[in-house]
């Protein structure tokens, strides 16, 4: 059956038929290939530029620290100062016993302390306790920078003020924290 097809076709049909092909053949590529190819090459272009802002993400970190024994020791160092301020267990009397003398210190009166339970979070625990304060502005300021600063691990968690007349009240949500 084919041989016999074969064998009908003579030279015009085969020329029609390959000229046929060549006329398809681009259009085939245009349509169909051509598409294809491009949504690729974007693609590429766009992991290319991903991968060129990850590479000067890189290369800015390796010239801000040209020197990894260097990086490595003040990372060290870092993370041994931040230990020594975490306590090993949180002692909530002993932390509000330091908020009373340095509320006396800077000015302020130190009113309703209600402090929460511990939670317990990747190898640390901390404790949220609400504080509420009265005194001048620069007086709260002053209290609310040294508690931030002071020898315990403290995150000052919320903050409100109120004003009262001449003087103003704060409530300030202080959670600390322990290694346990």
């Amino acid at each position: 059956m084919i041989k016999r097809w074969f064998c009908s076709i003579n030279q015009e049909k085969a020329a029609i038929v390959i000229m046929l092909i060549a006329l398809l053949l681009p259009l085939y590529e245009m349509m169909i290939l051509f598409p294809a190819m491009e949504a690729d090459e974007e693609n590429k272009r766009q992991e290319l530029s991903s991968l060129e802002a990850r590479l000067a993400e890189v290369k800015q970190f390796q010239d801000a620290h040209s020197q990894p024994e260097l990086y490595i020791k003040e990372l060290s160092d870092k993370e041994q100062r931040l230990l020594l301020q975490v306590p090993e267990k949180i002692n909530t009397s002993k932390f509000l016993a330091e908020l009373q003398k340095l509320a006396v210190i800077k000015g302020v009166t130190l009113g309703v302390v209600r402090p929460a339970r511990e939670e317990r979070s990747g190898g640390f625990s901390n404790a949220l306790i609400s504080v509420t304060l009265r005194g001048g502005y620069f007086q709260l300021m002053d209290f609310i920078k040294a508690v931030e600063h002071g020898s315990m691990s403290v995150y000052i968690d919320s903050l409100s003020i109120l004003s009262q007349g001449d003087k103003l009240e704060c409530g300030i949500g202080l959670r600390i924290f322990s290694q346990g």
